[in-house]
């Protein structure tokens, strides 16, 4: 019996932490939506009323607004390719381009 106990109160508990995690991701694409829509500095009762929760779920999932930003960020970043692909061809040249240039100069100088 102690054992369904427990089960009931694990199945309450995970309820909970998945409409968390839920609300969490409802305020950050809202928070989304509203910079796209160019509200670059959403209060969090706007984000609360786009998102469709309250501003107390707000502020007791996010402890501020630098927070929900911070998640923004991250959430955000996931849709682009920060990583920078180097070439050491082209480096090279670049290189040899510049140099060639210098040289022209340096001897057009000298004569």
């Amino acid at each position: 019996m102690s054992i369904d106990i427990l089960k009931y109160s694990m199945t309450k508990q995970d309820g909970r932490i998945l409409r968390s995690v839920k609300s969490q991701k409802l305020i950050v694409e809202a928070c989304i939506k509203l910079f796209k829509e160019g509200n670059f500095v959403p209060t969090a009762q706007l984000v609360a009323n786009e998102s469709g929760v309250g501003i107390r779920t707000v502020f007791r999932l996010f402890d501020d607004m630098e927070n929900l930003l911070k998640s923004v960020d991250a959430e955000m970043r996931k849709d682009y390719d920060f990583e920078v692909k180097f070439d050491p061809n082209s480096l090279l040249r670049i290189v040899f381009w510049l140099v060639s240039i210098i040289y022209v100069q340096f001897t057009k100088n000298i004569k």
